[in-house]
This record gives C-alpha cells, structure tokens and sequence, in this order.
C-alpha cells in the first residue's frame, strides 16, 4: 500500500486503496428489463447473475423513493439511483464506501447524457454497445481508473465505432 494511504480498519483487506470494488453494475428499466449488466467477479454462474438481477430489482423497486439508496443484499451492499424510467445499480462489498459508488453512478449517467444529450432509455436499447463502452472506459475490474468526465468522451470519440453520439 502507498505510505501516504493508512489501511481502512473497516475492510483489512482493502489495504490503503480509496477505490471501490465494484462487484456488479445493472441499468434496468422500471419494467424488470435489464438494459446493462456487468459482473466484475467470476464467482457466479449465469443462472446465479440472472438470479441476483432479479432480486436486486425487486429489492430497489419495493422501496419508497422517501428511502435511502443503499440496501443491504446478502453479501453485497447495493447502492442505487433512479433516474425517470431506469434504475442504475451498483454491488459493491459491505465495507466498501457507498458514496464512491453512488458517485460512479452519476458519472456513469452524467457522461451518457453528454455523450447523447440526455440519455432515453431507447438509446441504451438501440446503442448497447456503446453503453458498454463507456461503462468499460472508465471501469477496469471492478474499480474506477479514470473519473474525468471529458477525457473519457474525448476518448469515446476517438474510437471509429462509435461516432458522435448525438442524435
């Protein structure tokens, strides 16, 4: 560990790192639909992600919006923002911080927003792929290596693929 970075007595594991481990990351519509998914722990099978998915949902969708978004989920604590239709959701390990993971997710919609000028749920349809590009631009194994907003969209368009974005 760095020697300017005292260890987390809550989480002896996490020597010294101010990151977050991020062990899922959903988008999904009010509906149920996942939209987004991403593991970044290899510790379950499909039938067990698709399995979590759905309890996850129905965890977030029973809560009053006057209620906190942070829900303790087996092994997981589970940090979650909605925004008009879709639900962005994040696991990440109980001990981890909560509010580094509720700020990945406002990044994550911040940028989607720049990058198709205000995001619809019919673009993370129809442009997935670049949904996914983005999450993996700026989400490397589960922790966050780069959190400039507008490096990472000077990045995303650079990449042939992907285009402009706006409609």
């Amino acid at each position: 560990a760095p020697p300017n970075h005292p260890p987390n007595p809550k989480n002896p594991e996490n020597k010294g790192s101010l990151t977050t481990m991020i062990r899922f990351f959903f988008m999904i519509n009010k509906q149920g639909t996942t939209r987004i998914s991403r593991f970044y722990s290899s510790q379950l099978d499909s039938a067990k992600k698709r399995q979590l998915e759905r309890e996850v949902f129905a965890a977030v969708v029973a809560r009053e919006r006057s209620m906190s978004n942070i829900i303790d989920h087996e092994e997981y604590t589970v940090v979650y923002h909605r925004y008009v239709g879709l639900y962005v959701v994040v696991g990440i390990d109980p001990t981890d911080n909560e509010l580094l993971a509720h700020e990945t997710i406002h990044l994550f919609v911040e940028i989607l927003d720049q990058y198709f000028g205000t995001v619809r749920e019919i673009d993370v349809i129809y442009h997935f792929s670049v949904c996914y590009a983005i999450l993996d631009e700026f989400i490397l194994a589960g922790h966050v290596q780069d959190a400039n907003k507008d490096l990472i969209l000077l990045r995303l368009k650079q990449m042939p693929q992907l285009g402009t974005g706006k409609r």
